[in-house]
Order: C-alpha cells, then sequence, then structure tokens
C-alpha cells in the first residue's frame, strides 16, 4: 500500500451511501434481534415483537449514524428512504428462501395430515417487509444526526 486513502471512485456504493453501510444494519439487526430476544425472554413474553421492534430500532440508529459518517454529513430523508428500501429488498432477498421452505415443510406435513397448506406468506412477506421499511425510514430521519 502506498498509505493513500481510498477516493470516493473505490468506494462501493449501493444507491447513496457505500455497501459496508449495510453490512453495518445487518450486524445491527442480528444485535438487536439478540437484545430482544434477551428482553423477551426476562419478560416471559416469547412472542415475535419485542425482538422485531429492538431489530428494528438498531438498525436504524446504525443505518443513521453511520450513513452520515461514512457520507461525512447527515443523510436526507429522501437518501434514509433509499437506504430503507434497499435494505428491505435485500433483507426480504435474503428471507423467500426460508419462507419458501418453510411453507413447502409445512405443506408435506399438512397433507400428511390431509389439511390444505396456508401460503398466506406469499402475501404476508412483502407487505411486512414494505411495512418495515416504512417504519424504519422514519426510525433513520427520526435519528438521523444533526448538524450543531
Amino acid at each position: 500500500m502506498d498509505g493513500s486513502t481510498a477516493s470516493d471512485e473505490d468506494v462501493i456504493k449501493v444507491g447513496p451511501v457505500p455497501v459496508v453501510l449495510y453490512a453495518a444494519m445487518l450486524g445491527a439487526t442480528i444485535g438487536g434481534q439478540l437484545v430482544g430476544i434477551a428482553i423477551d425472554v426476562s419478560v416471559g413474553s416469547r412472542g415475535f415483537w419485542i425482538p422485531a421492534v429492538c431489530s428494528m430500532v438498531f438498525e436504524a440508529v446504525v443505518g443513521a449514524r453511520v450513513g452520515a459518517a461514512r457520507t461525512g454529513r447527515a443523510l436526507t430523508a429522501a437518501e434514509s428512504g433509499q437506504v430503507s428500501a434497499y435494505y428491505s429488498v435485500g433483507l426480504l432477498a435474503i428471507s423467500v428462501p426460508l419462507a419458501v421452505w418453510t411453507c413447502v415443510a409445512r405443506a408435506r406435513d399438512a397433507a400428511i395430515a390431509s389439511a390444505s397448506p396456508n401460503a398466506w406468506w406469499a402475501l404476508a412477506l412483502p407487505a411486512a417487509f414494505g411495512i418495515l421499511a416504512v417504519g424504519r425510514w422514519g426510525l433513520m430521519v427520526a435519528l438521523t444526526p444533526r448538524p450543531r
């Protein structure tokens, strides 16, 4: 290495931000889920919502803060929306195979039990990711660091 820093042309971007932001958001998602699971277990609810909310808050905080740090300025509302949309599409892409596998496995079990399979997830999964994208965008806008 010659000691020089990477120029803007050397940085891989997806939308308005470097791709490393999405990796940081994925790490925050996993961390938020783990914290949410710990909280959920401690209150004894054994539900889905506490880990989901913690996950979304963590990824929004990281998206807003790391996005600002990586771009050198606070993300605009439109940029936060793009980041949230791209991130949601990426999560959806890696979640669909799991959802298909789960549905196929349940359909096989339902066929064995002579019941019809429920494929509600085909519409519910994209709708849920859309709702989460809007929620994440709102949180990112609210949590974006403001200039002093």
